[in-house]
């Protein structure tokens, strides 16, 4: 009984009440007529109030108008953000599976270099990517300002792989959002990029390691100098004692 009413219980009481509403509809004049003619109504003036009514009707009209049509697009722009927000998760897992199992990051493009440090570089690459999607999806819904945008990327920059990520996925963004808001984004993003690199190198940049092999052969050779400065004291001290004790 409950497995029936859920599949025709709904459709059938609203069926029932447009069928109800539309035969309302069609008796009510002649209920009026019935009535009026009991109660002597003045139909004529009736007739007039109705009309003064009109133009309140008309006004309240034009105001419910706008303000439908603005209900309208506040529903289609959430609309729109929850299925951004649904493909979005979608994309992060998806970049989360990548960045766990190595040998699924060559799946969607070769990897350009497979030792580990090659590995580490491009899972950097796909968590800069996460966070400028996430600043987009933010900035689309009023959430971030400029401002904050700003010194969002200007921390990005701020790193080798931040710039070497904007330096390869520019472009990319760039096609992809050629005009209004998210063009707006683009570009805070290119000025700060651009200042970055105006500024100088960033912080975390590679310098030349330090010839490893001078460090251990130094400290062996104090070591050494060490042991041997001991033994040359203990042999010394051990010749003098026999010297003044001979037998």
């Amino acid at each position: 009984m409950r497995a029936w009413w859920r599949k025709w219980g709904w459709g059938l009481v609203v069926g029932f009440g447009v069928v109800g509403g539309l035969v309302v509809v069609v008796v009510s004049p002649l209920g009026f007529g019935v009535v009026g003619e009991r109660v002597g109504a003045d139909w004529k003036g009736l007739s007039d109030i109705g009309q003064a009514y009109g133009g309140v009707a008309a006004l309240l009209t034009a105001v419910t108008l706008p303000v439908l049509a603005v209900s309208l697009v506040v529903q289609a722009r959430e609309v729109r953000v929850a299925r951004e927000q649904a493909l979005r998760a979608t994309h992060n897992e998806l970049t989360a599976l990548g960045m766990g199992d190595p040998d699924l990051l060559g799946v969607m493009r070769p990897l350009p270099d497979d030792s580990p440090r090659g590995l580490r570089e491009e899972k950097r690459t796909y968590y800069a990517n996460l966070w400028m999607s996430y600043w987009i999806s933010r900035y689309r819904v009023d959430r971030l300002t400029n401002g904050a945008l700003a010194g969002n990327c200007r921390g990005l920059f701020a790193t080798e792989s931040g710039r070497e990520y904007w330096a390869g996925a520019r472009a990319a963004w760039l096609a992809r959002h050629p005009r209004g808001r998210d063009r707006r984004f683009i570009n805070i993003v290119e000025r700060a990029y651009l200042d970055a690199v105006e500024n100088g190198p960033p912080a975390d940049a590679s310098e030349p390691a330090a010839p490893r092999s001078a460090v251990p052969y130094r400290r062996l050779a104090y070591v050494g100098a060490g042991i041997g400065a001991c033994a040359a004291g203990a042999l010394i001290s051990v010749l003098r004692r026999r010297t003044r004790n001979p037998r």
